[in-house]
């Protein structure tokens, strides 16, 4: 395997602590996956990921879905006490680029820092991480920012002081739906359609119901750019029971140009670290009919994943599934690198 590996991580000058990394992350993935060989290239293979998590409870910032939030949760700063949501308070610690690149099987070039859900402090949060990039984290190229959209053109200060940030590439907040979940919201529409005016994307937060919202949302801003995450939430597991009404709601979706989808959450759709590539595949497979390579792209959903799996099964495991549907490298390279970095 070690020469193996070499031979892969050869083929291109790799950041020198994804080298030492990803060789430990390998032999770690080889180890419980008999796909570990189809993953080879993927060491050589240069990435971006369209998704990770940053975060630093030493920064203070209040985030809406950890344990110290309330409703009876409490966690202490690296969860060294916690009660109440055990699984939220699993990844409420520190997280740094160095984290990722120790958990990462592959050779991330360029990292899109993806807004961790602040409560208020979406313009503070991006401007902390963009103070990362321009001093330690060279690798952090893009950000998406909290701005709450849903205050229609109210949202308009927020999105002017984003706009200053440099690497500021998008926003992600709650999606817009009335009370019952059935239409948009006019106050979400107006602000969504503001992004045009900044030039900024939209990443949408659906699941199977709610994904023909995002082709009413395509039509009303058709000067943004919409992307789906974690292909549009749909509940996966080894029947394929959701399969067939997502992908007709999918390929609906797909008619509209300014939508993209990232390829992202399939351990986080199936719900714990029992899925598998199987179970997967088909999912992937019709995002890839529906979207094609020029609108979709892989993100890792770093450090969320690891609620439910971890970075490099989840990184060898598409990769897998993209080899096993016979992807060309030419619709690799769009997948892993070409499509985000046009987008974002």
């Amino acid at each position: 395997l070690l020469a193996l590996w070499l031979g892969a991580a050869g083929c291109r000058e790799m950041n020198k602590h994804a080298l030492s990394a990803s060789l430990l992350h390998f032999l770690m993935v080889c180890s419980v996956m008999p796909t570990c060989v189809a993953t080879l290239d993927l060491l050589s293979f240069p990435i971006v990921d369209g998704h990770v998590h940053l975060m630093d409870p030493a920064q203070g910032f209040k985030y809406s879905w950890a344990p110290e939030s309330g409703g009876g949760n409490t966690c202490k700063q690296d969860c060294a006490v916690c009660t109440g949501n055990s699984t939220n308070c699993n990844v409420y610690r520190h997280w740094t680029v160095q984290d990722y690149l120790m958990a990462q099987v592959n050779n991330a070039t360029k990292l899109v820092f993806m807004e961790v859900a602040t409560m208020n402090e979406g313009v503070e949060e991006a401007q902390w991480v963009q103070h990362l990039a321009d001093t330690t984290q060279p690798l952090i190229r893009g950000i998406v920012a909290r701005c709450p959209l849903e205050m229609g053109s109210a949202v308009e200060p927020c999105l002017q002081a984003i706009a200053d940030i440099p690497l500021v590439r998008g926003v992600r907040c709650n999606f817009g739906t009335d009370s019952n979940g059935t239409s948009l919201n006019a106050s979400f529409v107006e602000g969504v359609q503001l992004l045009a005016k900044y030039n900024l994307t939209f990443d949408c937060v659906v699941q199977t119901a709610t994904l023909p919202l995002v082709g009413a949302l395509a039509t009303a801003a058709p000067n943004v750019t919409l992307i789906i995450d974690h292909l549009g939430e749909p509940k996966i597991d080894a029947t394929g029971s959701e399969l067939s009404e997502w992908s007709a709601r999918l390929h609906a979706v797909a008619t509209h140009a300014n939508v993209f989808l990232k390829l992202s959450g399939g351990p986080q759709q199936y719900g714990n670290a029992d899925w598998t590539v199987e179970a997967v595949r088909p999912f992937i497979q019709e995002a890839l009919s529906a979207f094609g390579p020029d609108r979709c792209f892989y993100a890792g959903n770093w450090f969320w994943v690891n609620n439910y799996s971890n970075l490099g099964r989840w990184s060898a495991g598409l990769w897998a599934i993209l080899r096993s549907l016979d992807v060309s490298d030419t619709n690799l390279a769009k997948i892993y690198s070409e499509t985000a970095s046009r987008v974002l």
